[in-house]
């Protein structure tokens, strides 16, 4: 089946469902970073930090998909490999099973 004999209907529900859960993924990270923990005793080391901006990176994309949906998925992709990357380098996880 080509992409081209796909219903513009189900097009249109597809497009509509990401764009709602982009809307649920922006309000849960508007949330964990305007709601402080009340548990944490010590700064968010930098490491850490280096991760994060890599899911607001995604998060970035996701909204920007809103009007550019090539641009926004390819920012929100990146993002998330991006993060993957500088998890394994960071944690030392990189190359280890070789």
């Amino acid at each position: 089946m080509s992409i081209l004999s796909i219903n513009p209907r189900i097009v249109t529900i597809i497009r509509w469902m990401a764009r709602v859960w982009s809307i649920l993924i922006f309000a849960t990270a508007l949330l964990i970073i305007v709601v402080p923990d009340p548990n944490v005793v010590q700064p968010v080391p930098l490491t850490d930090w280096i991760e994060l901006g890599f899911y607001g990176v995604a998060i970035l994309g996701l909204l920007l998909a809103w009007r550019w949906e090539g641009l926004g998925g390819t920012i929100a992709i990146t993002g998330v490999v991006g993060h993957g990357v500088a998890f394994r380098i960071i944690r030392g996880y990189w190359l280890r099973s070789w």
